[in-house]
């Protein structure tokens, strides 16, 4: 139970209370847990217990068993909306059913390991059990980090981006005829392109990449130079990256247009997907909070998204392009969408600093190509191209 009261101790601290505010040394196992998850916490002893004495027992869905160290089982037992972000790390099949609360447990073994955001002070060292049967479990989502060698040897590198708004509504929109995306970007150091990301929102995604050099005068992406194309299919919906099959050498204030072709298979045959983001605005979050004015739901933060012209671009032909800035203003116009602001499009590009790719690379050795010259490095194989002027 040490571990327990010292974690008592520590939310008394964290509250700015005397560490000494409650009398520890006589409470047993159940009774310190139940302190330490009180929502009355900072209130005196004999308050508090009678308080919790008036609580429905139902709606305790943390369970403690064990002495040091605690074990921490979290299992809720009835459909809620979840209201905290955590992160599986690991999972138990054989973990027994019986670690969770008593008079609500789950129907069977099994449970996630799971790390929370509070620091090491709370559950078990930050980590805490929740059982595969868990009914607030919602919005689950997975990241794979790229650790490969070469990553490890650049000591940085620079994302290409202007969807920074946080994305509440991710939109799919499935056309008959290909619709293409794009964003043009310009560089701010001699780089190598190595990669870009896109958003897909439907299963079975298949993503083709146009990389374009553009000239100062280029209005459109596709007015540029076609550099190389990548494709890549991805089972599930989400952020995605492309590795392309070389690096492209994009001189100091070099101007990039990266646009996207998404084919999405369907029981009606192939389609093709637009992708967006959007968040409620100042008028959505008003008009959330007048529809629930007696809910006290109100809401305190809306969002505003900046697109400017020049910077995101769609097509339904490849040639002819709609700056993203105006079509975004034009879906504002309709319906519901009144309610919405709208990011640019979701299309990142991976570059890394030219002379951080030449000590990890040998780039001495120059063949021509297609269109200009490559250098290829010896030891594996790895290749940069670099367009003629």
């Amino acid at each position: 139970d040490d571990e327990l009261k010292d974690l008592i101790r520590f939310r008394l601290y964290i509250n700015k209370m005397d560490e000494d505010f409650y009398d520890l040394k006589d409470l047993e196992h159940d009774e310190l847990a139940t302190l330490l998850l009180s929502d009355y916490f900072g209130h005196p002893l004999e308050e508090l217990w009678k308080y919790e004495e008036n609580e429905e027992e139902e709606h305790q869905y943390i369970g403690f068993t064990g002495k040091d160290p605690v074990i921490f089982a979290h299992y809720t037992y009835e459909p809620v909306t979840p209201n905290h972000a955590v992160t599986v790390v690991g999972w138990d099949d054989t973990f027994p059913a019986s670690n969770f609360q008593k008079g609500h447990q789950p129907p069977a073994d099994g449970a996630w390991i799971v790390k929370n955001s509070w620091g090491t002070e709370w559950g078990t060292d930050g980590y805490f059990w929740l059982s595969y049967y868990d009914m607030s479990l919602a919005g689950g989502e997975s990241f794979v980090y790229d650790l490969s060698e070469d990553l490890q040897k650049m000591d940085h590198k620079t994302i290409l981006e202007y969807d920074y708004m946080p994305a509440e509504i991710v939109s799919s929109t499935l056309f008959e005829t290909p619709v293409y995306a794009s964003n043009v970007f310009e560089t701010e150091e001699d780089s190598v392109l190595q990669s870009i990301s896109v958003m897909t929102g439907d299963m079975n995604t298949s993503v083709t990449a146009y990389i374009y050099q553009m000239e100062e005068d280029d209005k459109t992406p596709s007015e540029g130079k076609l550099l190389g194309t990548a494709t890549d299919t991805f089972e599930f919906a989400g952020c995605h990256r492309l590795d392309l099959p070389n690096g492209y050498k994009l001189d100091k204030g070099s101007r990039i247009g990266l646009s996207v072709l998404m084919r999405v298979k369907t029981d009606d045959g192939t389609k093709y997907s637009l992708v967006n983001a959007a968040s409620l605005g100042e008028e959505g979050v008003a008009e959330f909070n007048r529809l629930h004015e007696e809910e006290d739901r109100d809401l305190k933060r809306y969002s505003k998204g900046i697109i400017n012209p020049g910077e995101s671009y769609v097509s339904f032909d490849g040639a002819e392009w709609t700056d993203w800035a105006e079509a975004s203003e034009t879906l504002r116009e309709t319906g519901e969408n009144k309610y919405l602001t709208f990011d640019n499009l979701p299309i990142k590009g991976y570059l890394y600093p030219e002379e951080q790719v030449e000590k990890a690379h040998d780039l001495s050795r120059k063949i021509p190509v297609a269109g200009g010259e490559a250098a290829v490095c010896p030891d594996c194989g790895y290749m940069v191209l670099e367009a003629a002027q």
